[in-house]
């Protein structure tokens, strides 16, 4: 992003999608504005750049292998919004699933549980706790951003999920409130999925226990 606000600033503009290709050192070099000591810096932050970018794809390409022969990271990969990384992160900070006796254990592993707020006979929910794995969470809170986007636009394959979601849309949930609150029902549902042993299944989830045929 920085390399992107200079070379803005001197009149350069650079689409998203071209910051980590070669015709980018190309554009810099030839750009008549840039002096040559800027451009001498500017190629260097994208030899950089690309530098990590080839290391983090090589350290993704592990994490493939390492998550397709893993049944608990396959298990994961099943709930909607966690891919290679969340799964891979989860089973290594997991450890034994059923150390979390409550459902809401999980959740505030990760920080992603509203703080308590008690005050005489009066108690009120605050800001989540962020404990635990701040790495974790932020991953979480992407993929239920990206759990959200599905439902809005009618790709979520849980109805039950879906009209959970939409109805806190509807009453004016605050984005941020949102992300965090599908990021704790989808370690919920982690936590299901790895107690049961079973694949995620759309059809049960979001809807309460208690609702569901003995046997589920």
């Amino acid at each position: 992003m920085s390399l992107k606000g200079i070379c803005q600033a001197w009149g350069l503009n650079i689409s998203k999608g071209i910051s980590g290709k070669a015709r980018l050192k190309d554009l810099i070099e030839n750009h008549a504005a840039f002096p040559e000591e800027l451009k001498e810096s500017l190629v260097d932050m994208v030899t950089h750049a690309q530098t990590a970018q080839k290391a983090l794809n090589k350290i993704t390409k592990t994490l493939e292998v390492l998550a397709k022969n893993d049944k608990v990271c396959q298990l994961i990969q099943t709930i909607p919004g966690l891919g290679t990384i969340c799964s891979c992160r989860l089973r290594a900070t997991i450890g034994d699933i059923k150390r979390f006796k409550n459902p809401k254990d999980f959740p505030a592993y990760y920080g992603l549980v509203p703080r308590s707020i008690a005050t005489g006979h009066n108690e009120k929910k605050g800001k989540i706790t962020h404990r635990g794995d701040k790495t974790m969470r932020s991953l979480m809170v992407q993929g239920a951003g990206g759990v959200i986007n599905m439902a809005t636009k009618g790709k979520l394959k849980s109805k039950q999920l879906t009209k959970w979601i939409l109805k806190k849309q509807k009453e004016k949930m605050p984005w941020g409130k949102l992300v965090c609150a599908v990021a704790a029902k989808l370690l919920r549902i982690v936590r299901a999925v790895l107690i049961s042993n079973k694949p995620y299944n759309s059809k049960i989830a979001g809807v309460a226990k208690c609702s569901l045929p003995k046997g589920s």
